[in-house]
């Protein structure tokens, strides 16, 4: 199964440049480890930039475990493909 979610620029650019392997995100009902997460680069209006991240989840902490909110997950991600049309 493959979701998509969008972050904005600061936390993307981290991820492009491998320099975080994490992200903070809504709960995303189905999603587990070895699924696909697409990830879209927007700005705060919600307007996508044209970068964006293919990237295998490689670990998940749900809402409500480990201290986290019941409506917030952690995902470990490994990025395996960045595509940009800026």
């Amino acid at each position: 199964m493959e979701h998509t979610i969008w972050l904005l620029p600061d936390i993307f650019d981290q991820i492009w440049r491998d320099e975080r392997s994490y992200v903070i995100c809504e709960n995303l009902r189905g999603l587990g480890a070895g699924d696909m997460v697409h990830i879209e680069e927007g700005n705060k209006t919600g307007s996508r930039t044209g970068r964006s991240l293919d990237a295998r989840v490689s670990a998940l902490t749900p809402g409500g475990k480990e201290g986290l909110p019941h409506d917030l997950s952690v995902l470990g991600v490994a990025v395996v493909a960045k595509r940009s049309r800026v």
